[in-house]
């Protein structure tokens, strides 16, 4: 039996996600699919708009067979740390065979070259990323250029500037540059395999378009507008969301508002360049605009200039309130799991059997199964997601289970 990995946020579970599942399972001849996904915060900077554990109930239920948690200081980092991360654990298993992962120009080939060039850095590459640096640009816009520029000159190219520019700035593509990247890195014996994007765009906001993002669907939530949500939304997304609705979500950034300016009022500007993302620039900026008076999306806002991107802020804010520092690990060193199907937990034996990474099945034996470095990042997750269940009570009066009652999500075939 073979088995495929795929790395996701499921914000929420849509029907390209559930496509993406189908065509993994048929592209590679496997039986059985190993999900690592974002918790209860995610890759933008901002907290999912329902929690984990119903999105681990929707991936289930359409053909999941383990969802294990991505650590939020990886889940809420860059691409690059998102990526390595979610790599690691599907590495480190031991049990899985293929990565599977959407983009949309659906060229392995081109997205594996250019993951070769990054890791590589050949000396003209270099020199061209250091020019970009020099002329102002921000770092991926940069590095974009660069990358350009060097297959411009050393390379027969098969795509145009333009289409090549068009390409290394778009998301799943990004992302599936550095899922390469780290498969090189880790010298890993993972296939990588890509599905091209179907339908919308992944910010396109269209609700009525085939395969709608979860942007759209998010766009949708937002108005309390559950008639709108997509006709062809998987079935237990559906049922969740309708029976879910201003019960335990949404969810969403300016909920967090109060917590955000009470803990940036407390802390000093040369100390918020401690946590992950915070340059000394944002920081400056971040006491310079501090007012009660803005919501958390507004105060992003203010904050934004032509070097400070939106998700950049996001993500450092994020950070600074749910208290991730900076770190320079982007090695996942255990696996929290989120739910798994009955007859998968053969899986669990099989990674529990070679022992290569610790699998946390019960809050309460995380300190037995990890060392001091291991259990503080755990720890970082518990407190994020107490944080994201005390929204939920505050906002919809609605009790959760914290982390040390709450066990995993259980579909029993």
């Amino acid at each position: 039996m073979k088995t495929v990995g795929i790395i996701a946020e499921y914000n929420p579970f849509h029907q390209g996600h559930l496509y993406q599942l189908e065509q993994a399972k048929l592209l590679t001849g496997s039986t059985q699919v190993v999900v690592v996904m974002s918790g209860n915060f995610v890759q933008r900077g901002i907290p999912a708009i329902i929690d984990k554990y119903a999105r681990t109930k929707m991936a289930l239920t359409h053909g999941a067979d383990l969802v294990i948690e991505l650590p939020v200081c990886y889940a809420t980092a860059s691409a690059e740390a998102f990526a390595y991360a979610g790599i690691s654990i599907l590495d480190r298993l031991g049990f899985v065979d293929y990565i599977c992962f959407g983009s949309e120009c659906g060229d392995m080939k081109l997205l594996e070259h250019l993951a070769e060039i990054l890791v590589e850095e050949p000396t003209s590459y270099q020199q061209e990323l250091r020019k970009e640096l020099k002329s102002g640009l921000t770092f991926p816009k940069a590095r974009t250029k660069a990358l350009i520029n060097y297959m411009k000159e050393n390379e027969s190219l098969g795509y145009d500037q333009t289409s090549l520019e068009i390409l290394l700035n778009s998301p799943n593509n990004i992302l599936g540059i550095e899922y390469m990247k780290a498969i090189q890195k880790r010298k890993s014996n993972l296939r990588a395999v890509t599905i091209k994007r179907q339908g919308a765009g992944y910010h396109d906001s269209n609700v009525s378009l085939p395969n709608a993002s979860a942007t759209a669907i998010r766009s949708v939530l937002t108005k309390d507008d559950l008639f709108s949500l997509p006709k062809d939304l998987p079935l237990e997304t559906v049922t969740i969301l309708k029976q879910e609705y201003q019960k335990t979500y949404p969810i969403f950034r300016n909920d967090f508002t109060s917590l955000l300016y009470y803990k940036l009022s407390m802390i000093k500007e040369e100390d918020l360049t401690l946590y992950a993302d915070v340059t000394p620039e944002l920081a400056n900026r971040i006491k310079n605009n501090l007012t009660y008076a803005k919501t958390y999306d507004d105060f992003c806002l203010s904050l934004k200039t032509k070097e400070l991107t939106l998700t950049r802020i996001n993500r450092g804010l994020l950070h600074i309130l749910l208290s991730i520092p900076k770190t320079q690990h982007i090695e996942a060193s255990y696996g929290r799991i989120l739910g798994f199907r009955t007859d998968a937990t053969k899986l669990l034996r099989t990674a529990t059997k070679e022992n290569r990474i610790p699998l946390i099945v019960k809050t309460a034996n995380a300190k037995q199964l990890l060392n001091q470095e291991e259990y503080e990042l755990f720890e970082q997750d518990v407190r994020a997601t107490h944080l994201y269940n005390q929204m939920i009570f505050q906002k919809f009066h609605a009790n959760f289970s914290d982390e040390y009652t709450h066990g995993p999500v259980i579909l029993k075939e």
